[in-house]
């Protein structure tokens, strides 16, 4: 019998997948309580603590035998968390995080050949769900046992991150040096990315950039959450990562002045003139006070704004990690998204 499922979390990342599974010829359940499978998407750790742990959760809700797969970065000692009180209530938890090729696309978690799954289960916990997985994407990957996903998707984002942020300061410098002549800049970095150690998608993501095509569904609050999961996944190994804390602290910096629901490639206006910034919903004046160096940037000040939850600090290696967000991209608690 075809396995029902259901989505919780970002309404526009399960509103982009979820057609694929249908067109596979899986149905959607009613809700989370009625489905064989619950697929979980949402950014940041502490939502999906909630999400799995909340008295509203999946472990408190899922139906007996029911498959909760996520597939939003954490660290592997979450899932390992995830998966081991899933088994004390007879649900089967795996990893399986989504990696997103072209960021620049407006509907980047649409299309399946634009994702792949890094897989964390055991052999038979993967041949229940992997007909679903490969409706999901065109690349599945199976890295080992529960987490060993997660820990693959980690080495991923901090690839991209800096890959993405590499790219922005290069825009910017060409800029800077060029007089803010666009066409100019964009010369030089075309050059620049033709010769130089950069990817297809850094390509795409300038192509984007260039047109300063701000909208998209694999927004800075995607990549914010995937650099937090990484830097998480670093904190338990008591290693530190500064590029991607600097990572982190620019895409914080984005979400400060309101740009974590736009794409990626947003991270450009922070080097661009306060009227740009302007005409993109961007507001300097909320960052006021908040930021002087990295190393005297105190995450606490963020208890100020209203659009900003409560940070988690992974602190067992001597450095803390501020992980304030916001929940702009159509995600809310309470009665779960099923589509």
């Amino acid at each position: 019998m075809s396995k029902t499922f259901v989505f919780v979390g970002l309404t526009n990342v399960g509103n982009e997948m979820a057609p694929n599974l249908l067109e596979a010829g899986f149905k959607a359940a009613d809700g989370v309580s009625s489905a064989d499978v619950v697929f979980t998407y949402v950014p940041f750790i502490e939502d999906t603590e909630e999400v799995y742990f909340g008295s509203d959760g999946m472990i408190a809700t899922a139906k007996e035998g029911a498959l909760l797969v996520n597939l939003a970065p954490i660290s592997p000692s979450l899932q390992h968390e995830i998966y081991a009180l899933a088994q004390v209530n007879n649900m089967t938890a795996l990893d399986a995080p989504v990696v997103v090729h072209d960021i620049s696309r407006t509907h980047a978690f649409a299309d399946r050949g634009n994702l792949t799954l890094f897989v964390g289960a055991n052999d038979a916990d993967y041949d229940v769900i992997a007909d679903m997985l490969e409706a999901l994407s065109a690349d599945v990957v199976v890295c080992g046992s529960v987490g060993m996903g997660q820990l693959a998707k980690a080495a991923t984002s901090l690839h991209r991150a800096a890959e993405v942020v590499g790219l922005i300061e290069a825009d910017a410098l060409c800029r800077a040096s060029q007089g803010d002549d666009d066409a100019a800049a964009a010369a030089v970095v075309g050059r620049a990315l033709a010769v130089g150690p950069s990817s297809t998608e850094a390509a795409l993501l300038f192509g984007a950039l260039s047109a300063k095509q701000f909208d998209g569904s694999y927004s800075a609050n995607v990549l914010l959450g995937e650099v937090v999961a990484a830097l998480s996944t670093a904190d338990d190994a008591n290693l530190i990562l500064p590029q991607a804390e600097s990572a982190e602290y620019l895409l914080q910096l984005l979400m400060t002045i309101g740009g974590g629901d736009k794409a990626a490639a947003a991270l450009s206006l922070l080097y661009a003139d306060e009227e740009s910034c302007a005409r993109n919903g961007l507001d300097w004046s909320r960052a006021e006070g908040l930021y002087g160096s990295m190393d005297g940037f105190d995450y606490d000040d963020y208890d100020d704004y209203d659009d900003y939850g409560d940070y988690d600090d992974h602190g067992d290696s001597g450095h803390g990690h501020g992980h304030g967000h916001g929940h702009g991209g159509g995600f809310g608690f309470g009665p779960y998204s099923t589509n």
